[in-house]
């Protein structure tokens, strides 16, 4: 029928001599010709003189257009379910019926072709022919603000090749109404899958309670009050929680989450221009219930401009019309998130529409240790101390920690997890999903830790006790410098212990780019982090960032220090800084520490305290009266003894497994002392 009337009223029943040689291309005209003359249907090649004559003799006996048939069941009840749900006229029905046949039928999709590229008018006038309907009300239920494209049933590509790309059907709704038993929940679920709930809560989400709450009560009286425009967009890096957050906001707001478009046959998520569909469709039939909607990874919708190594910011340009994106945003019925990884280049004229926006940051040690106490369960407890050293070690989502401690559980004897197994299963994970090497074991370690083995120019002890005394009015600035191993590390962590507060450790190493611009992100992320976690930031040989401007020979270098410093100047926590060069420093930085404290080397006093800490639990004996007074001339007659030399000295031996005695212990601290002397002077010799 659609055929015929195409024939009939449309340029090709001039039948030219091009129309002629296609028909290869058209089946469905040379069927046309053996209808007027039965006997070309037994020639395998026909001549284009006698196939003009047979389509000349077709178009003079029936001329008129014909009335579009019912579609056959299921297809036909189908399409009037879909058209009551969506609400389709007449008009809407029957074209939605013809691009439903066009998709579905090859033949009828070649004769299409030979149209050619046409304009969206001439698409408008011969889907006019085909239906049988005006062109006027073709033009109507296909304007962008007709129930078929503002559903989402069809959608309009940008570069159409010819009328058959004009206007396109969602993808898998042809299929869909040749289901039997089709209904509307199994329709709505095709486009619009509920997400998946979780066992999370509002609890995993402290860092961010007061902006959660917020959204929280942002939502649920738009569903009370059924307030059109409300869009919550959900940013942060990949693996954040930025869907788990949402489905807990739509739980906890008593409504049901549907994703904007489900997978296809493969398993990969549908293209962002389906996503859009499904959502224009959900719009369209979910407006006045308790349904949210989930649109994930809208940078889909924009093409990027990666950002120079000059440090010009990437920015991202929409495929879609700024002006129908903004109205979409205003005006969409239910409530809707916008997930995204990045915002990075988005233009400020889009961000601006969003009810509300959280930014949900990578979890802190305290949110990650809570996940991980709940996948462990109550059947798999690890000692509090080692949940929290794994969670401080390893910036692991939660799907991660699951993993590991699925596989932790399998090749366990007992089936028990232990810290060692899942340390070593995250490890390389960690590094692929980060691109750098998991940090060495930083937990703080009180069994072997001793203030009295350390010497400083300040009562350490009293300083501890200062800072856990601390009320957090206003930030607190520590600056602990002095020769390498003289225990600054150490202390930066026994104050995170001592003040009870979660430690934030960070390495030159780990806030350097390569990227201009970049390093100072990594400067203010760790800085963001403490401040969110409520913990102790401790910079470990933070030269880098403290150094003097007067020599820098770079721009970065001076925004570096500048950041660094402007981070200082404002942040509100505790923050501790460790140097070996203190020569170096930026004056204006010194200024900035409200303590410095000078480390020294070990004196004997330090060296009796280390000694019985870390290597006596070492000793094949204990030490008897003449092992001791050999022990007490060598730490008076030597000067670069340090406690780094005795964590060195017990590593060895622990590593070994064997049991040693007092003059082993004087040979191996003397050697370390000897590496230290033999070590070059920096700078030039004479």
């Amino acid at each position: 029928m659609y055929a015929h009337n195409f024939f009939v009223g449309t340029p090709l029943k001039k039948v030219d001599v091009a129309i002629v040689e296609q028909v290869g291309d058209a089946r469905l005209i040379l069927d046309m010709a053996r209808c007027a003359d039965p006997r070309l249907a037994s020639l395998e090649v026909v001549s284009p003189r006698r196939l003009r004559t047979a389509l000349r003799r077709y178009v003079a006996s029936d001329a008129v257009a014909r009335t579009a048939p019912i579609p056959e069941a299921p297809i036909g009840a189908n399409l009037a379910m879909i058209a009551a749900l969506v609400g389709l006229s007449e008009v809407e029905n029957k074209i939605l019926s013809f691009f439903i046949v066009l998709d579905r039928c090859e033949a009828l999709g070649e004769l299409v072709g030979l149209f050619g590229a046409v304009s969206v008018a001439q698409a408008h006038s011969a889907v006019g022919v085909a239906t049988g309907c005006p062109t006027p009300e073709v033009r109507a239920a296909l304007s962008p603000n007709g129930r078929l494209l503002r559903s989402g049933l069809l959608s309009q590509p940008d570069y159409p090749d010819d009328l058959r790309e004009c206007f396109v059907c969602k993808d898998g709704l042809a299929d869909l109404l040749s289901l039997p038993d089709l209904t509307a929940a199994t329709f709505i679920h095709t486009f619009l899958p509920e997400v998946r709930p979780t066992t999370m809560g509002l609890e995993d989400f402290a860092e961010i309670s007061a902006e959660v709450e917020l959204a929280g009560t942002i939502l649920r009286a738009a569903l009370a009050q059924r307030k059109p425009g409300v869009n919550v967009l959900l940013y942060g890096p990949t693996g954040t929680g930025k869907t788990t957050l949402a489905t807990v906001l739509a739980r906890e707001s008593g409504g049901r989450l549907l994703l904007t478009g489900g997978e296809d046959d493969t398993g990969e998520r549908s293209i962002a221009s389906q996503r859009i569909s499904s959502l224009l469709l959900g719009q369209r039939l979910l407006g006045g219930g308790r349904d949210l909607l989930l649109f994930d990874e809208i940078e889909d919708l924009f093409e990027w401009a990666p950002p120079s190594m000059f440090g010009v910011e990437g920015r991202a340009k929409s495929a879609m019309s700024k002006q129908w994106f903004n109205a979409l945003l205003e005006t969409n019925p239910v409530p809707t998130f916008w997930i995204t990884n990045r915002v990075e280049g988005i233009d400020a004229a889009f961000l601006r529409r969003f009810t509300y926006a959280i930014e949900v940051a990578s979890p802190g040690p305290r949110q990650r240790a809570r996940v991980l106490a709940r996948h462990l369960g109550e059947a798999n407890p690890l000692p509090p101390e080692d949940a929290a050293a794994i969670a401080l070690r390893f910036d692991a989502s939660p799907g991660q920690f699951a993993t590991a401690i699925d596989t932790a559980q399998l090749i366990a004897a007992d089936g028990k997890p232990s810290r060692d197994s899942i340390e070593r299963l995250l490890a390389p994970i960690d590094k692929l999903v980060s691109g750098r090497e998991a940090p060495p074991r930083e937990d703080f370690d009180a069994r072997v830790f001793r203030l009295d083995g350390l010497r400083a120019t300040e009562d350490l002890a009293r300083l501890g006790d200062r800072l856990a005394a601390w009320k957090g009015s206003a930030g607190l600035t520590v600056l602990l410098h002095g020769e390498p191993g003289t225990g600054k590390s150490e202390f930066g962590r026994y104050l995170a212990h001592r003040m009870g507060r979660p430690l934030v450790y960070r390495r030159v190493s780990d806030c350097i780019s390569k990227w201009v611009g970049e390093s100072e992100k990594l400067i203010a992320a760790a800085f963001t982090e403490a401040a969110r976690d409520g913990a102790v930031l401790v910079f470990d040989e933070a030269d880098s960032f403290l150094r003097s401007r007067e020599g820098a020979s770079q721009g970065w270098e001076v925004t570096q220090v500048n950041e660094f410093l402007q981070q200082l100047e404002s942040f509100r926590g505790v923050v501790v800084c460790t140097t070996n060069l203190l020569t170096t420093l930026d004056p204006a930085s010194l200024r900035r520490f409200i303590f410095k404290v000078g480390f020294r080397f070990s004196g004997p006093e330090e060296a009796r305290a280390l000694f019985a800490v870390l290597l006596t639990p070492l000793l094949a004996a204990p030490a008897t009266p003449e092992e001791e007074r050999l022990y007490t001339e060598f730490t008076a007659r030597t000067d670069k003894l340090a406690p780094g030399d005795f964590a060195a000295v017990a590593r060895r031996f622990r590593a070994l497994g064997e049991r040693v005695s007092v003059a082993e212990c004087i040979a191996a601290l003397t050697a370390e002392v000897a590496l230290k002397r033999a070590r070059p002077a920096a700078g030039f010799s004479r």
